[in-house]
Protein backbone atom coordinates (compact mmCIF):
# COMPACT_ATOMS: atom_id res chain seq x y z
CA UNK A 1 0.00 0.00 0.00
CA UNK A 2 0.91 3.37 -1.05
CA UNK A 3 1.15 6.93 0.94
CA UNK A 4 -2.07 7.43 -1.57
CA UNK A 5 -3.79 4.94 -0.20
CA UNK A 6 -3.39 5.52 3.22
CA UNK A 7 -6.70 6.23 5.48
CA UNK A 8 -7.72 10.47 5.84
CA UNK A 9 -7.08 9.88 9.95
CA UNK A 10 -3.57 8.71 9.61
CA UNK A 11 -2.51 11.47 6.72
CA UNK A 12 -4.14 14.38 9.53
CA UNK A 13 -1.28 12.42 12.13
CA UNK A 14 1.21 12.44 9.72
CA UNK A 15 0.59 16.68 9.10
CA UNK A 16 0.59 17.31 12.58
CA UNK A 17 3.36 15.03 14.18
CA UNK A 18 5.44 13.88 11.71
CA UNK A 19 9.10 15.22 11.28
CA UNK A 20 10.45 17.12 8.72
CA UNK A 21 12.06 14.35 6.97
CA UNK A 22 8.76 12.53 7.13
CA UNK A 23 6.91 15.50 5.68
CA UNK A 24 9.16 16.09 2.94
CA UNK A 25 8.65 12.58 1.85
CA UNK A 26 4.59 12.57 2.43
CA UNK A 27 5.01 16.55 0.59
CA UNK A 28 6.66 14.43 -2.42
CA UNK A 29 4.86 11.64 -2.93
CA UNK A 30 1.62 13.49 -2.30
CA UNK A 31 0.89 16.93 -2.37
CA UNK A 32 -1.94 17.92 -3.25
CA UNK A 33 -3.48 15.40 -0.51
CA UNK A 34 -0.63 16.48 2.12
CA UNK A 35 -1.67 20.53 1.04
CA UNK A 36 -5.39 19.59 1.25
CA UNK A 37 -4.25 18.21 4.84
CA UNK A 38 -2.63 20.83 6.04
CA UNK A 39 -4.64 23.62 5.35
CA UNK A 40 -7.55 21.91 7.20
CA UNK A 41 -5.08 21.98 10.07
CA UNK A 42 -5.19 25.72 9.83
CA UNK A 43 -6.52 27.94 12.67
CA UNK A 44 -5.14 31.64 11.77
CA UNK A 45 -4.97 33.24 8.65
CA UNK A 46 -3.65 36.78 7.14
CA UNK A 47 -6.17 37.77 4.00
CA UNK A 48 -4.32 39.57 1.18
CA UNK A 49 -7.47 40.51 -0.21
CA UNK A 50 -11.22 39.59 0.54
CA UNK A 51 -11.63 37.17 -2.08
CA UNK A 52 -9.97 35.10 0.48
CA UNK A 53 -13.42 34.47 1.56
CA UNK A 54 -14.70 32.52 -1.42
CA UNK A 55 -11.79 30.07 -1.00
CA UNK A 56 -12.52 29.76 3.05
CA UNK A 57 -16.26 29.49 2.12
CA UNK A 58 -15.58 26.26 0.10
CA UNK A 59 -14.22 24.72 2.97
CA UNK A 60 -10.42 24.78 2.83
CA UNK A 61 -9.94 26.22 6.14
CA UNK A 62 -12.78 24.09 8.59
CA UNK A 63 -10.77 24.67 11.32
CA UNK A 64 -10.34 28.33 11.11
CA UNK A 65 -10.71 30.49 14.11
CA UNK A 66 -8.95 33.45 13.81
CA UNK A 67 -8.98 35.46 10.17
CA UNK A 68 -7.06 39.01 9.75
CA UNK A 69 -8.48 41.23 6.81
CA UNK A 70 -7.03 44.73 8.01
CA UNK A 71 -6.23 47.48 6.20
CA UNK A 72 -7.90 45.95 3.32
CA UNK A 73 -10.31 49.06 2.27
CA UNK A 74 -13.15 46.26 1.83
CA UNK A 75 -15.91 48.30 2.44
CA UNK A 76 -19.54 47.55 2.38
CA UNK A 77 -19.36 44.95 0.11
CA UNK A 78 -16.69 43.04 1.93
CA UNK A 79 -18.85 43.63 5.34
CA UNK A 80 -21.85 41.56 4.09
CA UNK A 81 -20.06 39.09 2.88
CA UNK A 82 -18.38 38.35 6.41
CA UNK A 83 -21.55 38.85 7.96
CA UNK A 84 -23.49 36.21 5.68
CA UNK A 85 -20.46 33.32 5.84
CA UNK A 86 -20.61 34.54 10.10
CA UNK A 87 -24.24 32.95 9.75
CA UNK A 88 -22.99 29.82 8.32
CA UNK A 89 -23.21 27.07 10.43
CA UNK A 90 -19.39 25.58 9.17
CA UNK A 91 -17.95 29.26 10.11
CA UNK A 92 -15.95 28.66 13.33
CA UNK A 93 -14.31 32.06 13.69
CA UNK A 94 -14.12 33.46 16.65
CA UNK A 95 -11.61 36.14 16.38
CA UNK A 96 -12.26 38.83 13.28
CA UNK A 97 -9.45 41.57 13.10
CA UNK A 98 -11.44 44.00 9.75
CA UNK A 99 -9.61 47.04 11.13
CA UNK A 100 -9.07 49.99 8.48
CA UNK A 101 -11.56 48.39 6.55
CA UNK A 102 -13.57 52.12 5.78
CA UNK A 103 -16.96 49.75 6.33
CA UNK A 104 -18.88 52.60 7.75
CA UNK A 105 -21.84 52.87 9.80
CA UNK A 106 -23.60 50.47 6.51
CA UNK A 107 -21.02 47.68 7.03
CA UNK A 108 -20.90 48.01 10.88
CA UNK A 109 -24.84 47.74 10.66
CA UNK A 110 -24.12 44.47 8.60
CA UNK A 111 -21.87 43.04 10.83
CA UNK A 112 -24.00 43.88 14.03
CA UNK A 113 -26.86 42.09 12.60
CA UNK A 114 -25.20 38.46 12.10
CA UNK A 115 -23.36 38.79 15.88
CA UNK A 116 -27.23 37.82 17.47
CA UNK A 117 -27.16 34.92 15.25
CA UNK A 118 -26.85 31.30 17.25
CA UNK A 119 -24.56 30.05 14.60
CA UNK A 120 -22.32 32.93 15.19
CA UNK A 121 -19.46 31.99 17.21
CA UNK A 122 -17.00 35.21 17.35
CA UNK A 123 -15.85 36.23 20.89
CA UNK A 124 -13.06 38.88 19.15
CA UNK A 125 -14.18 41.77 16.68
CA UNK A 126 -11.40 44.85 15.59
CA UNK A 127 -13.45 47.09 13.98
CA UNK A 128 -10.98 50.10 14.96
CA UNK A 129 -10.12 52.77 11.80
CA UNK A 130 -13.29 52.09 10.19
CA UNK A 131 -15.34 55.64 10.16
CA UNK A 132 -18.17 54.57 12.57
CA UNK A 133 -20.19 57.09 14.06
CA UNK A 134 -23.46 56.71 15.79
CA UNK A 135 -25.71 54.89 13.63
CA UNK A 136 -22.92 51.88 13.27
CA UNK A 137 -22.41 52.11 17.41
CA UNK A 138 -26.26 52.10 17.93
CA UNK A 139 -26.43 48.93 16.02
CA UNK A 140 -23.72 47.36 17.67
CA UNK A 141 -24.78 48.65 21.20
CA UNK A 142 -28.36 46.48 20.06
CA UNK A 143 -26.35 43.34 19.14
CA UNK A 144 -24.07 43.73 22.43
CA UNK A 145 -27.41 43.29 24.72
CA UNK A 146 -28.44 40.23 22.83
CA UNK A 147 -27.95 37.17 24.90
CA UNK A 148 -26.67 35.11 21.94
CA UNK A 149 -23.83 37.28 21.14
CA UNK A 150 -20.93 35.64 22.10
CA UNK A 151 -18.50 39.32 22.21
CA UNK A 152 -15.75 39.88 24.30
CA UNK A 153 -13.75 41.81 22.84
CA UNK A 154 -14.43 45.07 20.62
CA UNK A 155 -12.54 47.43 19.07
CA UNK A 156 -13.68 50.64 18.30
CA UNK A 157 -10.41 52.69 17.95
CA UNK A 158 -10.00 55.61 15.84
CA UNK A 159 -13.58 56.08 14.48
CA UNK A 160 -16.41 58.86 15.24
CA UNK A 161 -18.15 57.93 18.17
CA UNK A 162 -17.60 61.34 19.93
CA UNK A 163 -20.19 61.44 23.35
CA UNK A 164 -22.95 60.24 21.39
CA UNK A 165 -21.45 57.08 20.23
CA UNK A 166 -20.29 56.87 23.86
CA UNK A 167 -23.25 57.10 25.44
CA UNK A 168 -24.86 54.49 23.26
CA UNK A 169 -22.29 51.90 24.33
CA UNK A 170 -22.94 53.10 27.81
CA UNK A 171 -26.07 50.50 27.10
CA UNK A 172 -24.49 47.88 26.61
CA UNK A 173 -22.47 47.86 29.41
CA UNK A 174 -24.89 48.05 31.75
CA UNK A 175 -26.45 45.12 30.42
CA UNK A 176 -26.49 41.85 32.16
CA UNK A 177 -26.47 40.18 28.63
CA UNK A 178 -23.22 41.85 27.76
CA UNK A 179 -20.58 40.02 27.71
CA UNK A 180 -17.83 42.77 26.71
CA UNK A 181 -14.43 42.38 29.29
CA UNK A 182 -12.18 44.36 27.02
CA UNK A 183 -13.12 47.63 24.91
CA UNK A 184 -11.05 49.82 23.02
CA UNK A 185 -12.25 53.56 22.14
CA UNK A 186 -8.98 54.98 21.18
CA UNK A 187 -8.81 58.70 19.52
CA UNK A 188 -12.58 58.68 19.52
CA UNK A 189 -13.09 62.29 20.27
CA UNK A 190 -14.34 62.11 23.59
CA UNK A 191 -15.85 64.88 25.58
CA UNK A 192 -16.78 65.19 29.17
CA UNK A 193 -20.33 63.94 29.12
CA UNK A 194 -18.79 60.88 27.41
CA UNK A 195 -16.44 60.38 29.32
CA UNK A 196 -18.12 60.43 32.46
CA UNK A 197 -21.23 57.53 31.30
CA UNK A 198 -18.71 55.49 30.56
CA UNK A 199 -17.17 56.07 34.14
CA UNK A 200 -20.48 55.37 35.75
CA UNK A 201 -20.91 52.57 33.86
CA UNK A 202 -17.45 51.23 35.45
CA UNK A 203 -19.44 51.34 38.69
CA UNK A 204 -22.57 49.24 37.46
CA UNK A 205 -22.82 45.69 39.07
CA UNK A 206 -23.65 44.14 35.42
CA UNK A 207 -20.16 45.70 34.13
CA UNK A 208 -17.71 43.07 33.16
CA UNK A 209 -15.42 45.13 31.54
CA UNK A 210 -11.36 44.66 32.47
CA UNK A 211 -9.71 46.29 30.08
CA UNK A 212 -10.50 49.98 28.59
CA UNK A 213 -8.27 52.14 25.96
CA UNK A 214 -9.39 55.35 26.46
CA UNK A 215 -5.97 56.76 24.78
CA UNK A 216 -6.13 59.89 22.52
CA UNK A 217 -9.53 61.60 23.50
CA UNK A 218 -8.24 64.50 25.00
CA UNK A 219 -9.18 63.56 28.95
CA UNK A 220 -7.74 66.05 31.06
CA UNK A 221 -7.71 66.20 35.79
CA UNK A 222 -11.67 65.93 36.14
CA UNK A 223 -11.82 62.69 33.83
CA UNK A 224 -9.09 61.55 35.40
CA UNK A 225 -10.59 62.34 38.52
CA UNK A 226 -13.75 60.47 37.87
CA UNK A 227 -11.92 57.70 36.79
CA UNK A 228 -10.20 57.09 40.17
CA UNK A 229 -13.93 57.22 42.08
CA UNK A 230 -14.77 54.45 39.62
CA UNK A 231 -11.40 52.68 40.30
CA UNK A 232 -12.06 52.63 43.93
CA UNK A 233 -15.74 51.13 43.50
CA UNK A 234 -15.91 48.09 44.43
CA UNK A 235 -18.24 47.09 41.01
CA UNK A 236 -15.24 48.07 39.39
CA UNK A 237 -13.42 45.17 37.33
CA UNK A 238 -10.96 46.77 35.45
CA UNK A 239 -6.98 45.67 35.60
CA UNK A 240 -6.12 47.63 32.84
CA UNK A 241 -6.32 51.55 31.56
CA UNK A 242 -5.17 52.89 29.02
CA UNK A 243 -4.84 56.66 29.11
CA UNK A 244 -1.89 57.55 26.67
CA UNK A 245 -1.54 60.74 25.10
CA UNK A 246 -4.63 62.21 27.04
CA UNK A 247 -4.23 65.57 28.67
CA UNK A 248 -4.00 64.27 32.42
CA UNK A 249 -1.99 66.58 34.70
CA UNK A 250 0.11 66.51 38.37
CA UNK A 251 -3.56 66.91 39.76
CA UNK A 252 -5.17 64.05 38.02
CA UNK A 253 -2.23 62.15 38.84
CA UNK A 254 -2.15 62.54 42.32
CA UNK A 255 -5.99 61.46 42.06
CA UNK A 256 -4.98 57.89 40.32
CA UNK A 257 -2.58 57.54 42.51
CA UNK A 258 -4.71 57.47 45.77
CA UNK A 259 -6.78 55.25 43.88
CA UNK A 260 -4.36 52.99 43.31
CA UNK A 261 -3.75 52.74 47.29
CA UNK A 262 -7.46 51.93 47.69
CA UNK A 263 -8.12 47.91 48.65
CA UNK A 264 -10.72 47.33 45.95
CA UNK A 265 -8.67 49.05 42.97
CA UNK A 266 -8.05 46.01 40.74
CA UNK A 267 -5.71 47.81 38.38
CA UNK A 268 -2.29 46.14 37.22
CA UNK A 269 -1.49 47.44 34.24
CA UNK A 270 -1.66 51.64 33.40
CA UNK A 271 -0.75 53.45 30.73
CA UNK A 272 -0.05 57.18 31.19
CA UNK A 273 2.56 57.83 28.41
CA UNK A 274 2.15 61.36 26.46
CA UNK A 275 0.02 63.07 29.41
CA UNK A 276 1.28 66.81 31.22
CA UNK A 277 2.46 65.12 34.50
CA UNK A 278 5.48 66.41 35.88
CA UNK A 279 7.57 65.78 39.22
CA UNK A 280 4.35 66.10 41.68
CA UNK A 281 2.34 63.52 39.70
CA UNK A 282 5.60 61.34 39.72
CA UNK A 283 5.92 61.79 43.87
CA UNK A 284 2.16 60.85 44.08
CA UNK A 285 2.52 57.83 41.98
CA UNK A 286 5.77 56.77 43.26
CA UNK A 287 4.23 56.82 46.89
CA UNK A 288 1.74 55.10 45.59
CA UNK A 289 3.99 52.22 44.36
CA UNK A 290 4.89 51.10 48.13
CA UNK A 291 1.00 50.93 49.25
CA UNK A 292 1.02 47.12 50.27
CA UNK A 293 -2.78 47.82 48.61
CA UNK A 294 -1.09 48.91 45.51
CA UNK A 295 -1.72 45.76 42.45
CA UNK A 296 0.22 47.74 39.99
CA UNK A 297 2.58 45.49 37.93
CA UNK A 298 3.29 48.07 34.50
CA UNK A 299 3.33 51.48 34.48
CA UNK A 300 4.14 53.88 31.79
CA UNK A 301 5.19 57.50 31.98
CA UNK A 302 7.05 57.78 28.97
CA UNK A 303 6.99 61.01 27.20
CA UNK A 304 5.71 62.99 30.14
CA UNK A 305 7.37 66.20 31.88
CA UNK A 306 9.11 64.51 35.06
CA UNK A 307 12.10 65.90 35.84
CA UNK A 308 15.09 64.93 38.32
CA UNK A 309 12.74 65.32 41.40
CA UNK A 310 10.25 62.87 39.66
CA UNK A 311 12.67 60.44 39.05
CA UNK A 312 14.50 60.04 42.05
CA UNK A 313 10.95 59.70 43.73
CA UNK A 314 10.38 56.70 41.89
CA UNK A 315 13.84 55.38 42.00
CA UNK A 316 13.43 55.76 45.64
CA UNK A 317 10.71 53.34 45.71
CA UNK A 318 12.36 50.44 43.46
CA UNK A 319 13.83 48.75 46.67
CA UNK A 320 10.29 48.16 48.67
CA UNK A 321 9.21 45.23 49.54
CA UNK A 322 5.34 46.59 48.44
CA UNK A 323 6.25 47.55 45.20
CA UNK A 324 4.79 45.11 42.55
CA UNK A 325 6.26 46.73 39.41
CA UNK A 326 7.86 44.38 36.72
CA UNK A 327 7.65 47.67 34.25
CA UNK A 328 8.11 50.74 34.45
CA UNK A 329 8.76 53.45 31.32
CA UNK A 330 10.06 56.88 31.79
CA UNK A 331 11.96 57.03 28.82
CA UNK A 332 11.54 60.57 26.34
CA UNK A 333 11.15 62.64 30.18
CA UNK A 334 13.50 66.09 31.47
CA UNK A 335 15.00 63.71 33.45
CA UNK A 336 19.05 64.80 33.86
CA UNK A 337 22.06 62.58 33.20
CA UNK A 338 22.63 62.44 36.98
CA UNK A 339 19.20 61.17 37.55
CA UNK A 340 19.13 58.80 35.27
CA UNK A 341 21.82 56.76 36.47
CA UNK A 342 20.96 56.68 40.00
CA UNK A 343 17.54 55.15 38.79
CA UNK A 344 19.69 52.84 36.84
CA UNK A 345 21.90 51.70 39.22
CA UNK A 346 19.02 51.28 42.00
CA UNK A 347 16.95 49.04 39.13
CA UNK A 348 19.60 47.14 39.03
CA UNK A 349 20.63 46.49 42.45
CA UNK A 350 17.04 45.42 43.21
CA UNK A 351 16.41 43.86 40.41
CA UNK A 352 13.58 45.65 38.98
CA UNK A 353 13.11 46.72 35.48
CA UNK A 354 12.69 50.45 34.74
CA UNK A 355 13.17 52.14 31.11
CA UNK A 356 14.98 55.59 30.62
CA UNK A 357 16.06 56.84 27.40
Amino acid sequence: MGLNDLPEELLREIAKVGGPKVRNKFRKTTSHRFHAVANGLITSLRGKDIGVLRTIKEGKYPLLKTLDLSDLQSGYIGAQELAAWLRDPNCQLTSLDLSENRLGDAGAQELAAALPDPNCKLTSLDLSGNRLGDAGAQELVAALRDPNCKLTSLDLSENRLGDAGAQKLVAALRDPNCKLTSLGLSGNRLGDAGAQELVAALRDPNCKLTSLDLSGNTLGEEDAGELAAALRDPNCKLTSLDLMGNEIDDAGARALAAALCDPNCQLTSLDLMGNEIGDAGARALAAALRDPNCQLTSLDLGWNEIGDAGARALAAALPDPNYKLTSLDLGWNEIGDAAKAELRALADSSGRAVVVD
